[in-house]
């Protein structure tokens, strides 16, 4: 089994990668943040990387 990295800065692309090789591989695996940040904003909490830079990298860790 091969293993990709996908690095890059915000904006780079990289959550459109991972959506074109969703689709075209079955076994994948997305960024943990962008379900902190759906999570954060669905219930208005403030864990989020522009709201409170203290505490969004503790809610990646959990």
């Amino acid at each position: 089994m091969r293993f990709h990295v996908i690095t890059g800065g915000p904006g780079s692309g990289k959550a459109t990668i991972v959506d074109i090789l969703a689709v075209r591989v079955s076994q994948h695996s997305s960024k943990a943040g962008r379900a902190i940040i759906r999570d954060q904003v669905a219930i208005g909490g403030t864990a989020l990387p522009w709201a409170d830079r203290a505490v969004y990298p503790l809610s990646e860790a959990e």
